[in-house]
């Protein structure tokens, strides 16, 4: 698996770098957004939500409670967050697991480690960790894939 490490000092540049990163974006991908609670996961989310057609004036909300949501960009982007989910069973029988393999669209999941199996080949997985006051460290891993990530990520910066 092949990484780049970015800085972000802001989440200002955190949804910027998000934006752009939404502009190479083609479904069906899926991002896995890992970090501890209120690392940045959703208002990165919310970058690439507002970077996609369409998107400009969406206000993304945070799936903890309503498990997902979807937004009518251009791709369809669907937000989900597993942090609740406690049994694979219920991915499936809430529509999630529709949601996770939805090839006409990019799909977002918040704590993914809960049920890293049930996310597609290709994810592309992304690290966020809070450092110091309002800097956080953002890991992308990703395996050869059809998107180029290396050329694409570091465009970001």
């Amino acid at each position: 698996m092949k990484s780049i490490k970015l800085t972000s000092n802001s989440s200002t540049i955190t949804k910027r770098m998000a934006q752009k990163l939404a502009t190479y974006l083609q479904a069906p991908l899926t991002l896995a957004l890992d970090g501890d609670l209120g690392a940045g996961k959703t208002t990165f989310v919310t970058g690439l939500v507002n970077g996609l057609k369409n998107g400009r004036n969406i206000r993304v909300q945070s799936p903890t409670f309503a498990l997902a949501r979807s937004y009518p960009t251009e791709p369809v982007l669907h937000h989900v967050d597993l942090y609740r989910i406690n049994d694979a069973v219920i991915l499936d029988d809430l529509g999630i697991e529709s949601l996770l393999f939805d090839s006409l669209a990019l799909v977002c999941v918040e704590w993914p480690g809960q049920y890293p199996g049930a996310l597609p080949p290709n994810t592309l997985w992304i690290f966020i960790k809070a450092k110091e006051k309002n800097q956080r460290e953002i890991e992308f891993q990703f395996e050869d894939s059809v998107f180029d990530w290396t050329t694409i990520l570091k465009k970001l910066i």
